[in-house]
C-alpha cells in the first residue's frame, strides 16, 4: 500500500485501498482518488476507452504509477470528458508529485464542479506542496468558510496549520491547533507543536499547561526540554534553562542551539572558560562566524593566552582579510607574543625556536617580525640577523626586509654569508658603494 503523506497530514489511497482515516466522506471530503468501482459493459461490447480505464487501475492498484499515468493520458485524449477519470488521473500525479499536473487537472475539474469539497482540498494540498501558499490558503479558508463544512473534520484544518506555520502567523494557527488537540487526545507531535506555538506567542500560562501535560505523557524528549528551556528563558530563569539545556546536551551533545544558548549564559555571568567553551563548540559547526572567532580571540587574550588569541585572528583574517580593526588587533597580539618569546631568542638558536613555534600559534612570521622589532630597538645585532635570515627565508619577497638583512650583515662583516644567501646582493647596496662596504 502506497501512501502519500503531505505537509497536511492527508493521506491519498490508491485503487481499492479502504480509507480507513479519513472521517469527512459525509461532507463530500472523500480521499479515495484512484476509483474501485468497475466501469459496466459487457465484454464484447466494451468500447476501447473503457479497456484502457481498466487497464490504468490494474496498473494503478499493483503500484506502477507511471505506467499507470500514461494510460490515463491516452484515456483522457480519447474521452475527456469523464470527469472520474480525470480526478483519478489526478491521484496518481500527487501520487507521483507531478504537482504541476495535478494542479493543471483540478483546475479543469473546478470548472466542471467549482463546489467541490474533494477537488477544492486536492488543489489546496498540491498548491502547498509545491509552495504556493497564498493560493492554497484560499482553498482552504474557503473550505473551512463553508456554512456545511464540518469543523471536526481534520484535513482542512491541518492544511490550514500547515500553511500558517510556513507563514509563521501564530496566532492564527493558534486556534486551530487547539481544536485539533480536541479531536485527538494525548497526540504527543500536536501537543508539542501547540507548545512551540504557545512559546513563540509568549503565552506563559497556557505554555505551563502544555508543557505539563506533555511531560505526563513522555519524559525526556528533546523537542520537549527544548520548548522548556526557551520558555524558562523568556521568564528571566536563566539557571533553569541552563540546566534544561544541559539535559539536552548530556543526550545530544552535539545539539547546536544548547551550545549556543549555553555560550550566552555564561558570557552573561562572566565565566569565561565556559563561555569559550561553548564558542569553541559553535564554532565547529559555524567555522566562519567571525563574531565567534573574534570573541574567542578576545577571551584567549583576557585569560593570557595570547598565542591562542592569536591563532584566532589569523582565522577570522583568512576569512574576513580586509577587516582593518581585526588587523589592528592581530598586530597588537603579536607584539605581546614576541615580547614573551624575547627571552627564548636570546637565550636559544633562533632556528630552533622557530621550529618550537610551530606548536604555539600559526602565525610564526608576524611573530618573528615583531621579535625583529625588539631587537632592533635593543640593538642586539646578531640576533637580529639570525631572526630576519629565518624571515627571508620564508618571506623573500619582502624587499624591506632583505635591504635591512643585507646592510647588517656588511655591518657585521659577513660578506660571504650574504653573498651566498642573496647571490643578487649587490642591488640592495648603496650606490655610493662599489666593493661591498660603505
Amino acid at each position: 500500500m502506497l501512501l502519500l503523506f503531505f505537509l497536511t497530514g492527508k493521506v491519498y489511497a490508491g485503487v481499492g485501498e479502504q480509507q480507513t482515516q479519513v472521517s469527512a466522506s459525509e461532507n463530500g471530503l472523500d480521499r479515495s482518488l484512484v476509483g474501485s468501482r468497475d466501469i459496466q459493459y459487457e465484454e464484447k461490447l466494451a468500447p476501447g476507452w473503457k479497456m484502457i480505464w481498466d487497464k490504468a487501475r490494474a496498473l494503478s492498484k499493483d503500484q506502477k504509477f507511471g505506467e499507470a499515468l500514461v494510460q490515463y493520458e491516452l484515456l483522457l485524449a480519447l474521452k475527456s470528458t469523464v470527469d472520474e477519470a480525470r480526478w483519478e488521473y489526478t491521484s496518481v500525479a500527487m501520487l507521483l508529485q507531478r504537482f504541476s499536473l495535478a494542479e493543471e487537472q483540478l483546475e479543469i475539474l473546478l470548472r466542471n464542479d467549482p463546489d467541490s469539497p474533494k477537488y477544492k482540498l486536492a488543489y489546496g494540498d498540491s498548491l502547498l506542496a509545491s509552495g504556493k501558499h497564498e493560493k492554497a490558503l484560499v482553498q482552504y479558508q474557503q473550505l473551512y468558510q463553508r456554512p456545511d463544512f464540518d469543523k471536526q473534520t481534520e484535513f482542512v484544518i491541518k492544511g490550514l496549520v500547515a500553511v500558517y506555520d510556513i507563514q509563521k502567523r501564530y496566532d492564527s494557527m493558534l486556534p486551530l491547533l487547539e481544536k485539533l488537540v480536541s479531536i485527538r487526545k494525548n497526540d504527543l507531535a500536536l501537543l508539542t507543536k501547540t507548545l512551540f506555538v504557545l512559546v513563540e506567542l509568549q503565552q506563559h500560562e497556557k505554555a505551563f499547561e502544555y508543557l505539563a501535560e506533555i511531560q505526563g505523557i513522555t519524559e525526556g524528549d528533546i523537542e520537549v526540554l527544548r520548548l522548556e528551556a526557551r520558555l524558562q528563558k523568556q521568564l528571566g530563569q536563566d539557571d533553569n534553562a541552563a540546566s534544561t539545556w544541559q539535559k539536552i546536551i548530556a543526550t545530544t551533545p552535539n545539539d547546536i542551539e544548547s551550545h549556543q544558548q549555553l555560550e550566552l549564559y555564561y558570557r552573561k555571568f562572566g565565566n569565561k572558560a565556559m563561555e569559550l567553551k561553548y564558542i569553541e563548540l559553535n564554532l565547529q559547526s559555524d567555522p566562519s562566524n567571525g563574531i565567534l572567532l573574534s570573541r574567542a580571540a578576545e577571551l584567549n587574550l583576557q585569560m593570557k593566552r595570547a598565542n591562542r588569541s592569536l591563532n584566532y585572528y589569523v582565522r577570522f583574517l583568512d576569512i574576513y582579510p580586509d577587516d582593518i580593526e581585526v588587523v589592528t588587533k592581530k598586530k597588537e597580539v603579536e607584539k605581546i607574543v614576541a615580547r614573551d618569546l624575547l627571552i627564548l631568542v636570546e637565550n636559544k638558536n633562533p632556528q630552533v625556536l622557530w621550529e618550537d613555534l610551530s606548536t604555539i600559534t600559526v602565525d610564526r612570521l608576524g611573530v618573528f617580525k615583531e621579535i625583529a622589532v625588539l631587537l632592533r630597538k635593543e640593538r642586539k645585532l646578531q640576533l637580529l640577523a639570525d631572526v630576519l635570515v629565518i624571515i627571508y627565508k620564508e618571506d623573500p619577497g619582502n624587499e624591506e626586509m632583505t635591504h635591512e638583512m643585507v646592510l647588517l650583515f656588511l655591518k657585521l662583516n659577513k660578506i660571504d654569508d650574504i653573498m651566498e644567501l642573496v647571490p643578487d646582493y649587490d642591488k640592495y647596496l648603496p650606490k655610493s658603494s662599489s666593493d661591498g662596504t660603505e
